[in-house]
């Protein structure tokens, strides 16, 4: 299923926008390392289900490690695309924003005692 979803997903750019610049060349650095924060920290949370549990509606409150890491493939390539084929204009502010949620989650997870698992 995974498969053929992000199948799906990189079928649907036939081109994408404007060529990156070197800002947002950074930002998509940035925000694809935080999301791998993210990453590990959803999978301690599937490992420790008596701990904890995920607040993603997708996943559910006790996704097991493959849909985590299924969940954060698909959702990688579908949200690349999208920015990818965005204009310069809206490239970054939805960089800056997303970044900004994914460090308040990463921020929130690790302020409750939830590090980075595998």
């Amino acid at each position: 299923k995974l498969i053929a979803i992000a199948a799906l997903a990189l079928a649907g750019v036939a081109h994408a926008g404007d060529d990156w610049d070197q800002t947002e060349k950074i930002m998509g650095s940035t925000l694809l390392a935080v999301t791998a924060v993210d990453m590990m920290q959803t999978i301690t949370i599937a490992g420790h289900p008596d701990i904890w549990y995920e607040y993603n509606p997708i996943l559910g409150r006790h996704p097991s490690k493959v849909q985590v890491y299924g969940y954060f493939l698909v959702s990688g390539i579908i949200g690349y695309n999208i920015i990818d084929a965005l204009p310069h204009s809206w490239r970054k502010g939805t960089m800056g924003t997303l970044m900004a949620v994914e460090v308040g989650m990463v921020a929130h997870n690790y302020s409750i005692g939830i590090r980075m698992g595998f």
